[in-house]
């Protein structure tokens, strides 16, 4: 990351991954990617990372010799003229989570670009409902079955694979930081800066950072494929912040209908992703203003 990141100021700006969920399902077949075991395994992975809390963890539903079952769906969406996007959605009874995934395919008249991927990638998490955690054999759901351990066991060597953003992706996801917070990006820092880079996933499009000495949390997303330079142009990314020492709660029910403080337990597995299985950067700099800063980085995984 080319960085001049100096944040003396508290941030606020993180951007939500989330679309507006699609409409009532039609009975049609699901895009043949996202019925692909590979992509579902990485779903589940992302979800178990990111989402899965204890509470949803049922030892008598995920034991030895289990299968995790899929349930998909190809869903009706209200698109615009042009818009040839396709959706998916996945639910995973067992984990209680469901999610939205989207493969974007479409036109920005006004700029002249196409948005176009050949992934689909998560734009929607959500938690189930009782009612939706048992499906009857509709037409429109498919099912997937993976064996679940070895499901399981992709999931726990999963950090060895971790990718991180490249230097170009960097640069952007740096450029971005000054444009929301209004800073020089050429201005040189004040002080030793300490970054954690959680690390990505092919099934969505986000980048999470965690500046240690501002206590911020920011997350860059994009609906074109955030690592692909080839469709910069279609869209700024979006930036989120999270304020982790004065935006944190015990539980929601402090804070009802915010969608700027996050729970303790949030803030955990942001932590955990970020520096137990993330990269860490270190920005020295020295005192002499002629002298450049220097950059550390370690892969925290691999130590």
């Amino acid at each position: 990351m080319k960085h001049a990141f100096s944040f003396s100021c508290a941030m606020a700006l993180l951007l939500a991954a989330t679309a507006a969920a699609p409409c009532r399902a039609v009975a049609a077949d699901p895009p043949a990617a996202v019925m692909e075991e590979p992509f579902l395994a990485e779903v589940a992975l992302h979800l178990y990372a990111w989402f899965l809390d204890e509470k949803d963890y049922d030892p008598e539903r995920l034991g030895d010799g289990a299968k995790l079952v899929f349930r998909v769906r190809r869903p009706e969406v209200k698109a615009d003229e042009g818009d040839n996007s396709e959706w998916a959605d996945i639910r995973i009874p067992q984990l209680n989570l469901g999610a939205t995934v989207k493969r974007p395919d479409y036109a920005i008249e006004e700029l002249g670009v196409e948005v176009r991927s050949s992934k689909f990638r998560i734009v929607n998490v959500y938690r189930l409902e009782a009612e939706n955690r048992e499906f009857p054999e509709e037409e429109d759901w498919r099912t997937v079955e993976c064996d679940l351990q070895r499901l399981m066991g992709t999931l726990r060597d999963s950090p060895a694979r971790g990718t991180f953003p490249d230097q170009a992706l960097s640069e952007r996801l740096y450029l971005a930081c000054c444009r929301q917070l209004e800073i020089d990006p050429d201005a040189r820092g004040t002080g030793d800066q300490i970054i954690h880079i959680a690390p990505m996933s092919p099934v969505a499009n986000e980048v999470w950072v965690f500046l240690e000495n501002q206590n911020l949390f920011m997350q860059f997303t994009s609906d074109t494929d955030i690592e692909n330079p080839e469709l910069w142009t279609a869209q700024q990314l979006r930036v989120r912040t999270i304020d982790a020492a004065n935006n944190t709660v015990v539980s929601m029910e402090e804070m009802p209908g915010s969608n700027v403080y996050v729970t303790r337990d949030q803030i955990g597995r942001l932590l955990y992703n970020c520096i137990v299985f993330g990269k860490r950067i270190l920005v020295v700099t020295p005192d002499d203003p002629d002298a450049p800063e220097e950059i550390r980085e370690n892969v925290k995984a691999n130590w």
